[in-house]
Formats: C-alpha cells, sequence, structure tokens
C-alpha cells in the first residue's frame, strides 16, 4: 500500500472524523486517557494497548480501569515490540477504513509499527489514519541508567546486510534526557551533525531545559547547525526535515534520531514513508525514575492517506 497524503492541522475534530477504529495506549501516565476522554462519543471499536511494563506504578492502575468502563479490548504489548496490528486492523467487506489513533503516550515502536503495517497491506484498501497527540504539561530532565543501545526503524524489511560505506550525516533531535544527545553523538561518530529542537511560544521553560541538558553537544556545534522548529506547526517541521536532507542524501548516509515531543517523531516517520532511504534510530534506555505527565491544554492532528495510486 502506498503514501499518498498528508493534512496538517485538519479542521475537523476526532469525533467528525468517524473513525472505525480507535487505537489508544494504557500507561502509567494521567494523559493516558486525556484523548479518550474528549471522544467519549465515539461510536466504533475501540483498542488500548497496554504496556507489558510498569503495570501498577503511579496511574496505570486507574487508567486501565478507565478504558474497560469504555468497552476498550486491551492488548498488551511490550514498548520495545510491535503490537500485533492484525488483531487490530480486522479484515472487513467495506474497501475504506478510518483510523484513529492516539500516540500521545506510545513509544516510537508503537506507532512506527502501525504505519510499517500500514504500509505493507495489499493494495486492495484505503486507510484514513488520523494521529492525535497531546503534549505533557511539566518538563522535568530525565536521567538514565548508564546502559544505552541504538535501534534502528525502517519502513522496508530489508533482507541480508547493506554496508553503506559513505559519510553519515546526522539529525539529532534534542530532548530533556540529561545529556543523551552526547552520548548517540559518540556512538555513531557522523561526519555532519545538525541539531533540531522543539520552541513553542507557550512554555519556555522547556526550550531553557533542552539548552541546559545538551549544552555540551550544543557547545561544541556550530550554531549555523542548530535548528528550532514549531513544535505544534507540523507542516513546518515537515518542510524544514525534507530540506535538510534533500541536499544531503546522494552523498551522505543519513540517519535522524528524533528525540524530543513525539510530533517530530511522527513527522519524521512520515518523511521516512517518502524516502525509504533514510534511517530512523532511537535510544533504548531505562531511567531512573519515572513521573507522571499531566497533558498539556493543545493537541496537535494529523491525518495521513494510504491506498493505490
Amino acid at each position: 500500500m502506498e503514501f499518498l497524503d498528508i493534512v496538517h492541522n485538519p479542521g475537523d475534530d476526532p469525533i467528525s472524523f468517524g473513525p472505525d477504529v480507535f487505537i489508544a495506549a494504557s500507561g502509567y501516565e494521567s494523559r493516558s486517557t486525556a484523548i479518550p476522554r474528549k471522544v467519549e462519543g465515539l461510536d466504533c471499536r475501540k483498542v488500548a494497548i497496554t504496556f507489558t511494563e510498569y503495570s501498577k506504578e503511579l496511574q496505570r492502575p486507574e487508567n486501565d480501569k478507565y478504558f474497560k468502563s469504555q468497552g476498550f479490548e486491551m492488548l498488551p504489548a511490550s514498548g520495545f515490540e510491535i503490537p500485533d496490528y492484525s488483531k487490530v486492523l480486522l479484515p472487513s467487506g467495506s474497501d475504506k477504513l478510518k483510523v484513529l489513533i492516539d500516540i500521545s503516550v506510545m513509544t516510537r515502536t508503537w506507532y512506527h509499527g502501525l504505519l510499517k503495517y500500514i504500509v505493507n497491506l495489499p493494495d486492495n484498501k484505503q486507510i484514513s489514519l488520523r494521529v492525535v497527540y497531546c503534549p505533557a504539561e511539566n518538563v522535568h530532565a530525565v536521567k538514565l541508567r548508564k546502559s544505552l543501545s541504538i535501534n534502528y526503524l525502517n519502513m522496508v524489511t530489508k533482507s541480508g546486510k547493506s554496508i553503506d560505506d559513505r559519510p553519515t550525516a546526522l539529525l539529532l533531535g534534542l530532548g530533556h534526557e540529561q545529556d543523551i544527545a552526547r552520548r548517540l553523538h559518540e556512538i555513531i561518530r557522523p561526519d555532519r551533525t545538525k541539531l533540531l529542537y522543539a520552541d513553542p511560544e507557550m512554555r519556555k521553560e522547556y526550550v531553557e531545559k533542552i539548552f541546559i541538558t545538551n549544552h555540551s553537544l550544543i557547545n561544541r556545534t556550530d550554531i549555523k547547525e542548530l535548528f528550532a522548529y514549531p513544535m505544534h506547526d507540523t507542516s513546518v517541521i515537515y518542510s524544514l526535515l525534507v530540506d535538510l536532507i534533500m541536499p544531503l542524501r546522494k552523498d551522505y548516509r543519513v540517519i535522524i534520531i528524533p528525540q524530543g515531543p513525539k510530533i517530530f517523531s511522527l513527522i519524521s516517520m512520515i518523511v521516512q514513508l517518502s524516502y525509504p532511504d533514510i534511517e530512523l534510530a532511537y535510544p533504548k534506555y531505562k531511567i531512573r525514575q519515572i513521573r507522571d505527565r499531566k497533558p498539556f491544554s493543545e493537541f496537535t492532528t494529523i491525518d495521513l492517506f494510504f491506498g493505490k495510486e
């Protein structure tokens, strides 16, 4: 199935979208239920992917209780593994399917896995995918445990091992994880580096935390390689990423590590749909202390369309 189009900031709300399936997630954060509570009037199949990790921490028991009370089917999955989407997007008689997904507390593996699952379906359906994201209100710096590895996400399953001996260009997103950007940079050792960070005007403390937790890498990077993007304007993020990667693709192995807000990760994945030679990677690690993250007031919405050209 081909990726056909993207619509940034569609005008209507999730209820008027009229989904056939609503996919949410139950984790330990308060914002797990923020969007589901906004769309309780939906009349469709509902599935909540539930983390096999942290099953009793913080808000998790209450979140599970809420989803069950609202008639959600519970689908357990590890945060590091792709859920079984064949159980979610069941075959139906219709050639059109509308899917609403709330990625607010999902891992990158989960929503990248859904995109990959859809593009590998046969071209006998049209799928409209509405993605909704609720950012977190608090901006605590996150401290990691020592162990850190890198996993790669590709839209196309590759056979065998291909060696790309071109120089590496790294587009590295900056988040609140303490010094993680520096550690990732040292593992990959790119020939060129571009740093990207969210600069939302409503939460200036967010930007301040970014510069504090990533100061060592920022200080040794040319200021011309530092790029801010508006977190709630997905069309600008998309255009920025395309503008950055296009001059590099011919001569460089391009890797994007989309640390930072999940909406930046999502846009990076959408870029990979159009340019599958671009590599996506994310760090795998454990944090020292989990914290509840309450929902912020604004939601971001994107529509994606898949089918046959």
